[in-house]
């Protein structure tokens, strides 16, 4: 039997300085790609140059489609763009600074292939430094995707997980082309393709990941999206930084277009939500927005305590949030 075709939507900005090494990486792999569609956000360096030179080259195994956003479209935009010129069976994000490791399509293919009824499988990832250097962590280990949170995945219970938090970045992850039609059009909201994609699918179907680490995610500073691990004071510097960029509406705004989303293909008959899907999104909506409408400020301590004592009870600081750590960004943090 012919095994389905792959599509890579591989999106880039200003990425001269590493594009080629992951045009390289997708050329290895052992499950051959079939097509590689970039969209570029308006670069003024040479990553378009040396993607030309790359996929006009006897190295280059897949075809290539190029197209230039004019004007700019920011990374969520991008990528959407990119997954709807995509032509394959099977759907692959890939940012532009990362390498792949050879057996990453081959492994995920599998992983969807081995249960008709997956459509989305992701892996882990070595987190690198500039120069591909690992640092002994793992992506897994940076978004807290813990040993509990796995069985869960494993017994059908992604969404369960996947309401709490993101776990697969786009690099990581891969789709069937057939729940295309479910996750576009993708809201214009910053850095959201990702978790849009993952979210929306584990609402509707089964995901499967492995823990092998088949990406090497570069963290060089310049990253439009960077995770590793932090330090204690890190932790709560990144808290701090994710009250002032207002996350908990944005947190509001995004799952709540997702369960907006489901409403509409379900009523249109298109795709099923999972028992309890919808209940999750709109009660993880009805979180991020008590804790984003806390009054800030010591000062205001006694009326937030309210609040967070009624969460810390109903268990929705472990359901929807960090537990503890979140109880203690509501407090102490704002």
């Amino acid at each position: 039997m012919s095994q389905q075709s792959v599509s890579v939507a591989l999106c880039t900005y200003n990425g001269a300085a590493y594009v080629l090494e992951q045009l390289e990486s997708i050329a290895a792999q052992t499950r051959s790609v079939d097509e590689v569609v970039v969209c570029d956000d308006g670069s003024t360096d040479a990553t378009l140059e040396i993607i030309q030179r790359f996929t006009d080259s006897r190295d280059c195994p897949f075809g290539a489609r190029v197209f230039r956003n004019q004007p700019q479209r920011g990374v969520t935009l991008n990528f959407a763009r990119a997954i709807g010129e995509c032509r394959g069976a099977f759907i692959f994000l890939a940012d532009q600074d990362d390498v792949w490791c050879s057996t990453k399509v081959e492994k995920l293919c599998a992983l969807m292939e081995a249960d008709a009824s997956c459509a989305l499988a992701f892996c882990d990832a070595d987190i690198c430094d500039a120069a591909l250097k690992a640092s002994g962590d793992g992506l897994f280990d940076a978004v807290w995707f813990t040993p509990d949170e796995q069985d869960k995945v494993r017994q059908g219970r992604a969404i369960d997980v996947f309401a709490r938090h993101a776990i697969a970045a786009g690099t990581t992850l891969g789709f069937r082309a057939s729940f295309r039609d479910l996750i576009l059009p993708i809201p214009n909201l910053r850095t959201a393709h990702d978790i849009w994609t993952s979210t929306l699918i584990a609402c509707v179907a089964p995901v499967a990941f492995t823990t092998e680490r088949l990406v090497k995610y570069r963290v060089h500073g310049q990253n439009q999206v960077g995770m590793r691990r932090w330090n204690l004071l890190e932790q709560i510097a990144k808290a701090r930084e994710q009250l002032q960029l207002g996350a908990f509406a944005h947190a509001v705004d995004l799952y709540g277009k997702m369960a907006q989303r489901l409403r509409e293909v379900q009523i249109a008959a298109r795709f099923a939500p999972r028992p309890g899907a919808l209940r999750l999104l709109d009660e993880k909506v009805s979180h991020c927005r008590l804790r984003n409408d806390m009054p800030p400020g010591l000062l205001s301590l006694p009326r937030r305590l309210p609040g967070v004592v009624r969460e810390s009870l109903r268990g929705n600081y472990t359901r929807y949030s960090y537990g503890v750590k979140s109880v203690l960004q509501d407090l102490f943090l704002r």
